[in-house]
């Protein structure tokens, strides 16, 4: 018989973030709101210019914050900053112009007291939009209505040690280090799991970082060429 996942678990929640006071108390909410106790939100300044640390030093929630600030080195650098302080037996990410479903933490522990023996359980995504417009665009060019699955890490919950086995994000990308560590766990043979519950509300918005297409394609073409060299 699998043992269930204790109701005490620690779960540390890591959310890099870069020049995000727009939208940065709306993500801090999706996180406080939910119906499981978190342990831990560490935040990571990624270099920021605007109010983002003058909103951060404002908090007043329930939840431990945890703060640490950096010259601008890149999410995945920032992601990691976060994994090596997290205290939680566990792991989750949010951006800061995301949104967490209120029920996230709890349909995921509901799935994982059955399933105790997965490392990472990743859930769909669905896209939301900041104005009509966006919404007609990039409906228009195919960006799904519906949840989708994607390797966006807001969307997964990780075992802590799962990134001793896959490793930390590769701070040599600026996009796609999400994917690219996707791509090496499933090489490591991580028991990773795809679950039809949504996990994360992603935001569309004028300032989304990958509509830099030339900084992503580039980043992509040199993932790929690291996976290659991997065989």
């Amino acid at each position: 018989m699998l043992k269930k996942i204790s109701p005490t678990i620690k779960i540390s929640v890591i959310l890099p973030v870069y020049n995000g006071e727009q939208y940065l108390l709306e993500a801090i909410q999706s996180v406080t709101s939910q119906n499981f106790s978190i342990t831990e939100i560490l935040i990571v300044d990624d270099g920021s210019t605007d109010g983002t640390s003058r909103l951060i030093k404002q908090l007043d929630i329930d939840i431990p914050i945890k703060y640490y600030y950096q010259e601008n080195k890149g999410p995945a650098f920032a992601r990691n900053v976060g994994i090596k302080n997290a205290t939680g037996d566990w792991l989750c990410f949010i951006d800061s112009d995301d949104i967490w479903p209120q029920n996230k933490i709890k349909s995921t522990l509901e799935y994982l007291n059955h399933n105790s023996e997965v490392d990472v359980l990743w859930g769909m995504t669905k896209f939301f939009f900041e104005s009509k417009e966006l919404k007609s665009k990039y409906l228009r060019n195919e960006i799904a209505e519906e949840p989708i699955f994607n390797t966006y890490l807001g969307a997964a919950f990780f075992r802590k040690d799962v990134f001793d086995k896959v490793g930390n994000f590769d701070i040599t990308l600026t996009y796609c280090e999400d994917l690219d560590w996707y791509l090496r766990a499933l090489e490591k043979k991580i028991r990773l799991v795809k679950t039809s519950n949504v996990g994360l509300l992603y935001r569309i918005h004028s300032n989304n970082s990958t509509h830099n297409h030339f900084s992503l394609n580039r980043n992509l073409i040199r993932m790929l060429r690291n996976k290659i060299n991997r065989r």
